[in-house]
């Protein structure tokens, strides 16, 4: 339709601001490329908008930077060194209101923000956008739209003043009169602040996704709950990453990044508990939800031992003769504490 009618003239060009470059951001715009689009950088969009014979048969957008719109504020000269600004963000201030704002009719928002930076577009900055709107210093149709993915409270984007929901998903925000509507006629910025967005799927693709998973649920349930490994059905088995503690023979590449992980992480300590019976199981739910240590179970009643280890990755039974001493002196040797 865009490449047949074109979008409104009366808007002019369409032009969207991207900010981010991570997994949210880039997950919006794999969305927008499948629209007739041109990417263009974030200096030509007032060229673009004031073309006298624009295409209108496409959408424009730009994937800005921070140093598109973050000048300093001693002199408001160009952001030249990130790093300073990571670690000086009190030196800088946002241009966004006069650099970008006046030249796109939809910001969607991907880039992490905290409070240590200045705001990407305040809603003082934002009241002076409507003010030059309504003198025809900015044209109709521009910062008219707000999508904050990332749904960031009172962050970046100060007039995003509270999470919306998938059923109602818009607000409007009259910065002049400093004053939230729903009426979609009415002045003032379209703001969308959902915060599940990012991990939302449509209704038809749940329900494709649960029909096809269905049958795989129902054998699941259906298979006794000690069935060897080998014996379960071809499709379960190649989507078994660890099967009673270990990992699956496909999957043993992920050892290595386990054992990286925990050479750059906290020492884990080692506790030894004697004995596998009633008193034994709080004990090693409390100690197992920890990622600092490993739990042995050593115990005379092994089927009864390896029935309380078998639901945690950091619990291991071995098989305990209290009358071997030598045995007994090995395993609380390799332990940093012993409870009997």
């Amino acid at each position: 339709m865009i490449t047949q009618d074109g979008t409104p003239k009366d808007f002019g060009p369409l032009v969207y601001a991207f900010t981010g470059n991570g997994n949210v951001a880039h997950g919006a715009l794999e969305i927008f490329k499948e629209l007739p689009h041109e990417f263009v950088p974030a200096k030509d969009l007032e060229k673009i908008v004031n073309d006298k014979n624009p295409n209108l048969k496409k959408l424009y957008a730009t994937q800005l930077a921070v140093n598109d719109y973050i000048i300093s504020k001693d002199g408001n000269r160009p952001l030249e060194s990130l790093q300073d600004y990571f670690a000086h963000p009190e030196k800088y201030q946002s241009n966004f209101h006069q650099a970008i704002a006046p030249f796109v009719n939809c910001v969607v928002t991907g880039a992490y923000w905290d409070k240590r930076y200045p705001r990407t577009l305040t809603d003082q900055q934002l009241k002076e956008i409507q003010q030059s709107q309504q003198k025809g210093i900015i044209k109709a149709g521009k910062m008219m739209s707000l999508a904050d993915i990332v749904c960031d409270i009172k962050g970046a984007f100060e007039c995003l003043s509270h999470s919306t929901s998938v059923d109602d998903g818009y607000f409007y925000y009259d910065a002049q009169k400093n004053e939230e509507h729903k009426n979609p006629e009415g002045k003032g910025i379209q703001v969308m602040g959902i915060d599940i967005l990012p991990a939302e799927l449509p209704i038809e693709s749940s329900q494709y996704f649960s029909e096809k998973l269905y049958p795989f649920i129902q054998q699941m349930v259906t298979q006794p709950a000690n069935i060897p490994f080998d014996q379960l059905p071809t499709l379960l088995r190649h989507s078994t990453i660890t099967d009673q503690g270990k990992l699956t023979e496909a999957h043993q590449g992920l050892q290595n990044l386990l054992k990286h992980n925990n050479a750059h992480g906290v020492q884990k300590k080692t506790v030894l508990l004697l004995g596998s019976g009633m008193v034994s199981a709080p004990l090693v739910e409390h100690l197992a939800r920890r990622p600092d240590v490993n739990i042995v179970v050593a115990s005379n009643v092994t089927e009864e031992a390896k029935a309380l280890v078998s639901n945690y990755y950091n619990v291991e039974s071995v098989p305990l003769d209290i009358s071997n001493h030598q045995h007994l002196s090995h395993l609380v040797a390799k332990a940093d504490v012993v409870v009997r």
